[in-house]
Order: C-alpha cells, then sequence, then structure tokens
C-alpha cells in the first residue's frame, strides 16, 4: 500500500502542476495505461524473443509513475487517502478469502503452523 508520506507529496506535485496540465480523468487513464506498457516494456514479456535482463531500474521508474497516475486519478475524483486505505483492507481480505477456499493450503503473511 502506499505510503501516507509518499500520497502527500504527489498531491502536492499535482496541486503544483500548471493548471493547463491538469487532465480529466481519461487523460490520466491513458496515461497509466501506457505507463503500464511501458513497465511491460521493461520486462522479457516476448515468449518468441531471446530473454533479456530486466531492466529493475526501469522498472521501479514505471512503477512509481503508475503510482502518479494513480493518485492523480483519485484526486480527480475526490477519493481521499483514507477511503482508499479502508477499502483496501476490506478488498484484500476478500480477495485472500477467495483465494484461499480454492487454494486450502495458502498461508498468509507468513501464518504457517
Amino acid at each position: 500500500m502506499l505510503d501516507r508520506v509518499a500520497y502527500d507529496k504527489i498531491c502536492k506535485f499535482h496541486r503544483d502542476m500548471p493548471q493547463k496540465w491538469v487532465g480529466r480523468s481519461n487523460d490520466y487513464l491513458l496515461a497509466l495505461v501506457m505507463e503500464v506498457a511501458e513497465l511491460v516494456d521493461s520486462t522479457s514479456w516476448k515468449p518468441w524473443g531471446a530473454p533479456k535482463p530486466v531492466d529493475t531500474q526501469n522498472l521501479k521508474r514505471e512503477i512509481i509513475d503508475i503510482i502518479f497516475f494513480l493518485v492523480h486519478i483519485m484526486r480527480v475524483h475526490d477519493i481521499k487517502y483514507e477511503d482508499l486505505a479502508a477499502t483496501f483492507d476490506s478488498v484484500i481480505e476478500n480477495n485472500y478469502k477467495r483465494y484461499t477456499e480454492r487454494k486450502p493450503n495458502l498461508h498468509i503473511y507468513g501464518d504457517q503452523e
């Protein structure tokens, strides 16, 4: 989960952007898709191609860019950090529940017997 300090830094960046750069939700969604494509391109994803080493530094930069656009989308739709954090907890709990029902031997968060 994105921590509060990083979230606040991204929000400040967003507030300080020139108004002409502040986009609509669709602009940020398209930018997000492009950043995900750049993230994929940082890996050796083509099964028909020769394997190449993963550019870990670029991978980190693309992940940060993705987080930036996600926060921009949150701000456009007035989704607060606390709202997302609460929803995150609920969604992750539900996802683990669904997954463990299919995979009963899965141990979560190191809770191994």
